[in-house]
């Protein structure tokens, strides 16, 4: 009869410690992820222009989330991309030369034929490369240039 007791307690302890699970505790992001919120502000992008200045990639952002992540890596050559008058985009991506063509109409962009190499790319380096040619809008503003390759997510780029 002990026996029996014990083990219903035993069942009745595991079932509760199953039951309480750590679904009510906030999920913390990994340490590359910040709010967007804590990217600052600077007043003096608000008037640059698209063209004519050259822009470094500071990271993802995903406006659904409020969340943003810095891009990698982040050493001064990484990610630069050129809005050439002509038409003509000239990058680089983590460790590639990249060149493209681009059109632009209002704040509508469209970006073909943007290729270079892909040896030793790193970190983000694919995720850039792929996202470059799916960006279709663009906005500038007090965080900087904000490329959007779908509806909620974008490249948050500031000048150099």
């Amino acid at each position: 009869m002990k026996k029996i007791f014990l083990l219903s307690i035993m069942i009745s302890i595991t079932v509760l410690m199953i039951g309480c699970g750590k679904e009510n505790e906030p999920v913390v992001p990994s340490e590359n992820w910040v709010s967007l919120s804590d990217i600052l502000d600077d007043e003096s992008f608000g008037s640059l222009s698209l063209i004519s200045t050259k822009w470094k990639l500071i990271g993802f952002a995903d406006e659904e989330q409020g969340s943003f992540k810095y891009a990698e890596p982040s050493n001064e050559k990484s990610f630069i991309l050129d809005f050439q008058e002509i038409g003509i985009l000239i990058g680089t991506s983590s460790t590639n030369e990249m060149t493209g063509e681009y059109t632009v109409k209002n704040n509508q962009i469209n970006i073909e034929n943007w290729g270079g190499t892909k040896i030793g790319e790193i970190n983000d380096g694919d995720l850039y490369r792929e996202s470059i040619p799916k960006v279709y809008y663009y906005r500038i503003n007090l965080k900087g240039l904000l490329l959007y390759y779908s509806d909620k997510e974008a490249m948050l780029f500031q000048p150099i």
